[in-house]
């Protein structure tokens, strides 16, 4: 994949968690979904974000909004990839133990990663998981995820 921009404000301590954010013109919901991530209570994080070929101001609002953040690598790809190639793509960035995925339109509760973060260190077996969501858009409607094998 080729990027056409790469701003990394990362310090160089290895982080405890990655989160990656990939979008495509999320102009409406990037801001809010990125103050969500810089106001986490688990303060070991860094956070890889992806513009895959946006073309609307969605970049503005980004590049803005990690200008003074340290804990960040911003990518963008003047091409639209996927998220799936996205994803893989930022993968290559990650120096954490642990990954998260955050969508450009959700909203992580404060303590979001340190509840996972903690769960999994105490749940050695446990290697994925996920989260329950309230959908804001459809009057606070909440969505309940499978939880057994079998279900999901």
């Amino acid at each position: 994949m080729l990027v056409a921009k790469k701003i990394d404000r990362r310090t160089k301590d290895k982080p405890a968690l990655t989160v990656l954010c990939s979008y495509y013109n999320n102009m409406t919901t990037i801001k809010n979904s990125l103050e969500s991530l810089f106001k986490q209570s688990f303060k070991n994080i860094e956070i890889i974000i992806y513009s895959d070929g946006s073309n609307d101001l969605s970049d503005k609002i980004v590049e803005k909004i990690i200008k003074k953040k340290n804990n960040v690598l911003f990518l963008k790809s003047n091409k639209n990839q996927g998220l799936t190639k996205s994803l893989n793509y930022m993968l290559k960035f990650s120096r954490a133990r642990y990954i998260a995925r955050h969508d450009a339109d959700d909203i992580s509760n404060k303590d979001r990663f340190k509840h996972q973060i903690n769960f999994l260190k105490k749940n050695k077996n446990i290697q994925v998981l996920g989260t329950n969501a309230i959908h804001k858009s459809y009057k606070k409607k909440y969505i309940q995820v499978p939880e057994k094998n079998f279900d999901i």
